[in-house]
């Protein structure tokens, strides 16, 4: 797809989710960051660690999920591609759908852009119901509003009544939670 080269001279503010729930959580996560700065992705927010089970398919390790907010001049499209690259250098393995995997990084909100296309819906469709996603991003920007309800992170964490996820502090000094 086209990006509009105008858009790549501004920087954005995008929020990941990252998770992972193969091999070493805290490596597989400390690399996603270190790579996605070597590729010009600058990380200013980061939220703690949150273990929680598996979302879609349950017979798998729990996962460690994070927010970040980072600061881009790239468009959609390249940021995707290039969390691709990152998952890939970072040790991704191809799996089935919601499987295992040593590490996923999700585009949540970029900027107040609203987007869907087969390859990219922005904001994430599917952001609003997981409480892994909303409670790490609540940390870190609960005021951010979504564009697409109006509504702040913080009221829709709220609104999904549900919080299965156990805070495992900084990505830095957490111990390695299970339920």
């Amino acid at each position: 797809m086209e990006e509009n080269k105008e858009t790549n001279s501004h920087i954005h503010a995008v929020y990941l989710a990252l998770g992972t729930n193969v091999g070493d959580r805290k490596s597989h996560l400390l690399c996603a960051l270190k790579t996605l700065e070597k590729k010009g992705v600058r990380v200013v927010l980061r939220s703690n660690l949150y273990a929680s089970k598996a979302y879609g398919y349950a017979e798998q390790d729990d996962f460690y999920n994070m927010v970040v907010g980072v600061l881009t001049d790239l468009p959609p499209f390249s940021l995707l591609k290039t969390l691709k690259e990152v998952e890939r250098e970072c040790g991704r393995c191809p799996t089935f759908h919601w499987g295992p995997r040593e590490i996923d990084i999700d585009i949540i909100l970029y900027g107040n852009l609203v987007l869907s296309d087969v390859d990219l819906t922005v904001p994430h469709p599917d952001f609003r119901n997981r409480d892994f996603v909303l409670r790490p991003l609540m940390e870190v920007g609960q005021m951010i509003v979504d564009p697409i309800t109006g509504r702040t992170i913080e009221d829709l964490y709220r609104l999904l009544g549900k919080d299965t996820c156990v805070n495992a502090g900084s990505l830095d000094t957490a111990e390695e939670v299970s339920e």
